[in-house]
């Protein structure tokens, strides 16, 4: 249950709920290399962000400001923008207020996980150093005019039963090399 970890299960279901709704869905997310993936409606476009958040790896490389920057060029006036991190440092949200200027705010919502509730600055994707507390830096958010929540270890659970037994696909390879299914 890393921060890594919970940012990517809270990507996938964000991306998956969105295109279930029928909206375009894109992705930036600073790995080795900046992941860049434009948004784009349908099913089959989750399976691209599912692999790209599948490679993601904490670095060192770049720092929110960095990536925030580089989404200048990337983000129309029309889009919204969800902001997912650990990082409490003060610098990336005047960079995030620069980046949408004049727009409205009701396109922005940051998701800040509680860099303390996963074991401090280790964690943290961008090897940020928690500075503060992660509630009082939402209300920071919140005096500046930007929407945040604050995620902390284990509040991430999945809905039990919801999709009933959840089991695996079994499959039996016959003598003939063909191949039939013996579970869904």
């Amino acid at each position: 249950e890393s921060s890594l970890e919970t940012m990517v299960i809270l990507l996938a279901s964000l991306a998956s709920n969105l295109l279930n709704e029928r909206l375009s869905v894109g992705l930036l997310a600073d790995a080795d290399a900046a992941k860049a993936i434009l948004p784009q409606y349908g099913s089959a476009h989750f399976w691209t962000i599912l692999r790209a958040l599948a490679l993601l790896k904490p670095t060192q490389s770049h720092s929110l400001v960095d990536t925030l920057a580089l989404m200048r060029t990337l983000i129309s006036t029309r889009d919204s923008l969800v902001v997912i991190t650990p990082s409490l440092k003060p610098d990336w949200p005047q960079a995030l207020k620069q980046l949408m200027g004049r727009r409205q705010r009701n396109g922005l919502e940051v998701i800040l996980l509680d860099p303390a509730s996963f074991g401090g600055s280790g964690d943290a994707p961008a090897g940020d150093a928690p500075t503060g507390d992660a509630q009082l830096f939402a209300t920071l958010l919140a005096e500046q005019g930007i929407l945040s929540n604050v995620v902390r270890r284990g509040e991430g659970q999945p809905i039990s039963g919801a999709y009933g037994d959840v089991r695996r696909w079994e499959f039996k390879t016959l003598g003939t090399g063909h191949v039939v299914v013996s579970q869904t």
